[in-house]
């Protein structure tokens, strides 16, 4: 199998490419974005009393049967709870030489390959899926 895109041509399986098994997982974190800096900003205190940050989406639902994402609304303000590791998914490489031990980066969502061909999701806490933070400014004039 391949993966296409315009006429760049990528192979499938890539743990199972030669030499991947020296790469013991790959970590993406598609919440670390500017917003999010943002936002850890205004948890540690750096926040102006004129600007609000609302972050909306939707999150992980831990129920094993759960077949729909959690809707979320916050107000992000001093001491709002928010991980640097918050939103990292780690794929696990099942061929590894030497395999990543996940208790190195807990909070983050590890993803491993099942002997069946499935594919087991280990996460804890809050884990959001998507998510839009909107800047809000008010001026005492």
């Amino acid at each position: 199998m391949e993966h296409k895109w315009g006429n760049k041509v990528v192979p499938s399986g890539f743990f199972a490419l030669p030499g991947a098994e020296n790469v013991s997982a790959v970590i993406f974190n598609g919440g670390g974005t500017i917003t999010k800096f943002n936002r850890m900003g205004v948890s540690a205190g750096f926040g102006s009393d004129e600007v609000v940050l609302i972050r909306r989406g939707t999150a992980w639902d831990p129920d094993p049967h759960a077949s729909t994402a959690v809707p979320f609304l916050h107000v992000v303000s001093n001491g709002y709870p928010e991980t640097w590791i918050q939103g990292m998914d780690v794929y696990h490489n099942p061929n590894a030489l030497h395999p990543l031990n996940p208790d190195l980066l807990p909070g983050a969502a590890h993803h491993r390959l099942r002997a069946d061909g499935q594919i087991e999701t280990t996460a804890m806490g809050f884990k959001p899926i998507t998510s839009a933070t909107t800047a809000l400014t008010f001026r005492a004039d």
